[in-house]
């Protein structure tokens, strides 16, 4: 059952590599370049961490932010007059929203069925000590 949404984690850290990347293929510079490389590692970030906390909603939903503004990058950078950088941006994008959407899924799956793979379902307790 992990099998799968651990294939989107790798997916979403590939396609976060190849955004991370891009501005050097298309030989881009400025604050365009800068925030595809920015929103490359956010989507890098969020995919190991859903890697590692496989039912941590948090991860997933970053993954999908970054996607999400990885697709909208082009037009509030205005580099849409270059298109294998907008092409990257937005293939890269849908492609980290994608993943990142199915990941929530699994990830909300994998919290119902094992709860302590998720920071938040853990409790503040003492073991050996009850509460009355």
């Amino acid at each position: 059952m992990r099998e799968q949404a651990r294939r989107t984690d790798l997916v979403t850290v590939v396609a976060g590599v190849a955004l991370a990347v891009g501005w050097i293929w298309h030989q881009m510079g400025g604050p365009g370049a800068v925030a595809m490389l920015l929103l490359g590692l956010a989507a890098l970030v969020g995919a190991i961490f859903s890697l590692t906390r496989p039912a941590a909603m948090s991860g997933e939903i970053g993954v999908i932010a970054a996607g999400v503004a990885a697709i909208a990058l082009p037009w509030a950078f205005g580099f849409t007059d270059r298109p294998a950088a907008a092409l990257t941006s937005w293939i890269c994008g849908v492609v980290i929203t994608a993943a990142g959407a199915y990941g929530v899924v699994r990830a909300n799956r994998t919290r119902r069925s094992n709860p302590e793979l998720a920071w938040s379902a853990h409790r503040n307790e003492v073991p050996g000590v009850s509460r009355t």
